[in-house]
């Protein structure tokens, strides 16, 4: 059995090489990936991100160099893989004080207190249980289906909506404040 202090070693390890690749994500970006610096980059599995690319899961480009088949990507490719990984309230604190020149306004985590009836909070327990996530993050999917449904109507309300619903897909706009 692991002793004690080496069990909150490897979890410092892991919050540290977690927020390095955050980091790197974000604020070190390059036009063009390869299958191999999006493993470095993101931390999962050579084997993992080629069957997302050859099932369409996610979107990158099959190049053949040199007689040779090889997956690329863009930075906005693996930011969407980045975003499905990590969750925004994660990134946000791995960013620190660069989140807000790397993250539409819009898109930066803020806190939301809700008084609901009992059965919505046990719904919401058993439907995000069921999608292996947690509720925060259960519920943070929901909203990101209703905005993109109501985006064109809220961007004449709450100018910068729409790049907010398709980052990183849209440039980031100077950061507001209210």
């Amino acid at each position: 059995m692991p002793k004690r202090g080496h069990r909150q070693q490897s979890a410092a390890a892991l919050f540290s090489k977690r927020r390095w690749r955050i980091r790197h994500v974000f604020l070190f970006r390059r036009t063009i990936y390869t299958l191999s610096e999006a493993v470095r980059a993101l931390g999962i599995p050579h084997g993992t991100l080629r069957a997302w690319f050859e099932s369409g899961e996610y979107e990158a480009e099959r190049v053949t160099i040199e007689r040779r088949e090889e997956w690329r990507l863009t930075w906005q490719q693996l930011v969407h893989i980045a975003l499905a990984q990590w969750t925004l309230p994660t990134i946000y604190r791995a960013l620190g004080k660069d989140a807000r020149q790397n993250l539409p306004y819009l898109l930066q985590p803020v806190g939301l207190h809700a008084v609901v009836p009992r059965y919505h909070l046990r719904m919401l327990e058993m439907l995000a249980a069921r999608e292996l996530t947690d509720v925060e993050g259960f519920l943070s999917r929901q909203l990101d289906d209703l905005a993109s449904a109501e985006s064109e109507v809220l961007e004449t309300y709450i100018p910068g909506f729409v790049a907010a619903v398709l980052f990183p897909d849209e440039p980031i706009q100077p950061g507001g404040g209210e």
